[in-house]
């Protein structure tokens, strides 16, 4: 019961598959176009596999360079993920007050939504691990082959604010993962803050009461 809820939870998130590999091996000596932290308030969209239909999530992701991430789901239904370098956790509120939730947690490594930031804090230039393609204001972001077969995106498409001057992250205004099994996911975005400071705890979960544990 546990495990198939999270399955969703994985499906319903930005889902990226991968190793510890590539974050050992990336170099980011870039024009840091990613902020050492940020948070961003989001609406999320996907195409049902099952009904075809779309749903949409709202929500908040905090980030914290290198590797570390808060990504809160807060409708409609209440799901946190939050991972730092060694320690990952999935967490399914309960539908109704006084059940039990539900929490996952695994060693980092094989779920690692922070390593696309990771990867995008090199800026919008063409390095080893993506090339970039201005089509109309809209930047795409093409991965190497040994990146898709790491985070299981093919491409992303990056949407800005404005057109004109220095690109900045919080100039963002959507972006489209193109994952390698074609799933596309539109992450829509309301509000981006750079150089937040997050409390020394932040990107460790603190387990709820009447929590069932898996892992």
């Amino acid at each position: 019961m546990v495990m198939g809820r999270f399955v969703k939870v994985l499906f319903i998130l930005l889902y990226l598959v991968g190793s510890n590999c590539l974050a050992k091996s990336v170099s980011l000596t870039g024009k840091n176009f990613i902020p050492d932290t940020f948070k961003a308030y989001f609406k999320q969209s996907y195409k049902s596999s099952l009904s075809g239909k779309e749903k949409v999530t709202k929500g908040h992701i905090e980030y914290f360079y290198p590797g570390r991430v808060r990504f809160e789901i807060t409708s409609p239904d209440k799901t946190i993920f939050v991972s730092n370098p060694k320690t990952t956790w999935y967490y399914n509120a309960p539908f109704v007050d006084g059940e039990p939730g539900e929490v996952l947690i695994k060693k980092t490594g094989k779920m690692v939504i922070s390593k696309f930031f990771d990867i995008l804090k090199t800026g919008l230039n063409n390095n080893d691990y993506y090339k970039v393609k201005n089509k109309n204001n809209l930047y795409e972001v093409s991965f190497s082959k040994s990146v898709m077969a790491e985070i299981g995106i093919k491409k992303s498409i990056l949407s800005f604010n404005k057109t004109k001057g220095v690109l900045q992250f919080r100039d963002v205004s959507y972006i489209d993962l193109h994952y390698t099994d074609k799933r596309i996911v539109k992450m829509v975005f309301s509000k981006i803050e750079q150089s937040v400071k997050f409390a020394k705890n932040r990107f460790i979960f603190k387990i709820p009461d009447n929590t069932q544990i898996s892992n």
